[in-house]
């Protein structure tokens, strides 16, 4: 071999290490899943969470025909901001919550705390509540494994089965988007991260009025199928969501029937201003992440809309670290059992 003919060589192989270099580097839709499949599937983590509801308008029959219901749960919500703190452990099971609902100068501050099979829910000091003075402040205790028993269910409220299941449902959400189209890479400085979020790269998924249309035959004939799929391989997915496998054969089986239907309700009644999600990831790991969901639901035959204006923001902190735990578990809880009663029983008793 010639001096000439080992030089190309040797450049011919530094050529063919930078190209698998570049095409070893996942893709930002690749980057977006696995940060959060590896977020949710994280042994422990601290979580603040920000929802701040611009603007919502349920429909009577969204509260099964009760426009009282539709109209006190629409005027509580709209235009205040609900923050949830979380820490969370999954072994052993325990989760500590503090949930604010903040509007118009007032706050009212829950207290929620998981562990193992029971689930403890502060009763907030509001006289406007109408509960007995004697559980204001108090903690709720709630036997899971009980309430499961009594409802005849196979199972009772399992938190790490519901977020698998909100972690499947957010890896199966973003798989059928084509990464060109949705998914794009924003530089750090311009992404507008919170204070003190630290982020190797930040990857951005959006559907808005301009490509909408092109998702509705893949949200039809791929994600909703696969979506049922989902549900039916777990029978703890079907528990969360109060469905039985009939029910969702008999849903398979609309969608199957009235697939173009459906195409064209999508099409014709929701307008999608813009859903987006923006991801920031520090190694494995999601740092932060803001949600922007901006939709209109008009039914053409009675007029009614459904209306969603709301903006979600997390940050992620401690993730796969050793989390503290403030709040002691409450010994002087009142059982779930004992307030039902005490609700039933008639005034000044």
């Amino acid at each position: 071999m010639t001096r000439w003919q080992r030089t190309a060589v040797i450049w011919f192989a530094v050529v063919l290490l930078i190209v698998a270099g570049c095409s070893s580097a996942a893709s930002p839709k690749q980057s977006l899943q696995d940060a959060i499949q590896k977020t949710g599937e994280a042994a422990s983590y601290s979580q603040s969470m920000t929802i701040k509801i611009n603007e919502l308008e349920i429909p009577a029959e969204a509260a099964q025909g009760n426009p009282v219901i539709a109209a006190g749960v629409a005027a509580l919500l709209k235009g205040s901001t609900v923050t949830v703190n979380t820490v969370y452990q999954k072994e052993p099971l325990r989760a500590d919550m503090e949930l604010n609902v903040q509007k118009q100068g007032m706050t009212i501050t829950i207290p929620i705390i998981m562990s193992g099979k029971k689930l403890y829910v502060q009763v907030p000091g509001i006289p406007l509540l109408n509960l007995p003075k004697t559980v204001l402040g108090k903690y709720i205790e709630i036997d899971m494994e009980a309430q499961a028993a009594q409802q005849q269910s196979s199972s009772s409220l399992d938190l790490n089965s519901q977020m698998k299941l909100m972690q499947d449902i957010n890896a199966l959400s973003l798989k059928h988007f084509d990464g060109k189209m949705y998914f794009s890479k924003v530089e750090t400085e311009e992404a507008a991260l919170p204070e003190g979020v630290e982020a190797d790269q930040v990857v951005r998924f959006k559907v808005d009025e301009g490509n909408y249309s092109k998702s509705v035959d893949m949200i039809v004939t791929k994600l909703l199928p696969e979506l049922y799929t989902l549900l039916a391989s777990n029978e703890a997915f079907l528990q969360t969501l109060k469905l039985n496998k009939e029910q969702l054969d008999q849903r398979k089986t609309d969608l199957e029937t009235n697939k173009a239907d459906i195409q064209n309700k999508l099409t014709e009644q929701v307008q999608l201003e813009e859903w987006s999600v923006t991801g920031a990831i520090k190694g494995d790991y999601l740092s932060y992440q803001s949600q922007t969901i901006n939709v209109v639901y008009t039914d053409k035959e009675t007029g009614n809309a459904l209306k969603l204006n709301a903006i979600i923001d997390i940050k992620y902190t401690g993730v796969g670290e050793t989390q503290s735990f403030t709040n002691e578990l409450p010994t002087d809880a009142v059982k779930l059992e004992d307030l039902t009663k005490l609700l039933k029983a008639p005034a000044g008793s």
